[in-house]
């Protein structure tokens, strides 16, 4: 873990992620942590857990799928960031958006940013 002000120190918290990632605390077990993601060039919000910030990591579990509707061919999505304040306990509000890797005749509305609300799955450890 980097100390404030030594950037050189940095180390990777999880291995496999090409995106932008959260982290909180969870809203019912603030001992806890939960990373939220969408893996690269992927279509699902995902989540792990720790008790620490340099991990260990568990597995990922799927939370949700994302919504391309609209997006056209060849569309992805990402983000993944939380919103504890539009969350109710037990529950994470993640926004991500639609990109794509050609334009397809897609319209800019399809690529604006959505927001999802889900309850936090029990398999999540």
């Amino acid at each position: 873990m980097s100390s404030l002000g030594n950037v050189e120190d940095a180390q990777a918290i999880v291995k496999g992620v090409a995106s932008v990632i959260a982290v909180r605390p969870d809203s019912m077990n603030p001992t806890r942590l939960i990373m939220t993601y969408v893996p690269a060039l992927g279509s699902k919000l995902v989540a792990r857990s720790a008790l620490a910030p340099e991990g260990p990591w568990s597995e990922p579990v799927v939370l949700a799928s994302c919504d391309l509707g609209g997006a056209g061919p060849q569309t992805f999505c990402s983000g993944g960031q939380q919103h504890p304040e539009l969350a109710p306990p037990g529950s994470l509000a993640l926004s991500y958006d639609a990109h794509w890797i050609n334009d397809g005749g897609t319209s800019i509305e399809s690529a604006w940013p959505r927001l999802a609300v889900v309850a936090v799955p029990a398999d999540v450890p």
